[in-house]
C-alpha cells in the first residue's frame, strides 16, 4: 500500500537539485480541498523569511504524469 496524503496535509523534503536562489530550498506535495498540488519553499536567510508557492503537478505532454512512463506504448515493441 503506497503512502497517502490525507486532506489538507502535505510533505516537503530538502531540494538536493538547488543549485541557484531562485531553486527552493525544500518541495513536496500537499493536498488541498482534495486537488492534488505540487509545494515549493524558499528561505531566504538573509531576511530570515519562508516563502511558499503552490503549482499543478507537472503532466508530461503525451497527457501521462511523470511517474506512469512504464506502461506507456513507446515502449511496446514490434518485434
Amino acid at each position: 500500500m503506497a503512502f497517502e496524503i490525507k486532506d489538507n496535509t502535505g510533505f516537503l523534503h530538502k531540494n538536493k537539485y538547488k543549485k541557484e536562489n531562485k531553486h527552493p530550498s525544500y518541495t513536496g506535495d500537499v493536498v488541498v480541498n482534495g486537488k492534488k498540488m505540487k509545494c515549493s519553499l524558499w528561505y531566504n536567510k538573509e531576511k530570515d523569511y519562508f516563502f511558499l508557492g503552490f503549482s499543478e503537478p507537472y503532466v508530461k505532454p503525451d497527457g501521462l504524469p511523470e511517474s506512469d512512463n512504464v506502461d506507456n506504448k513507446e515502449n511496446d515493441l514490434p518485434f
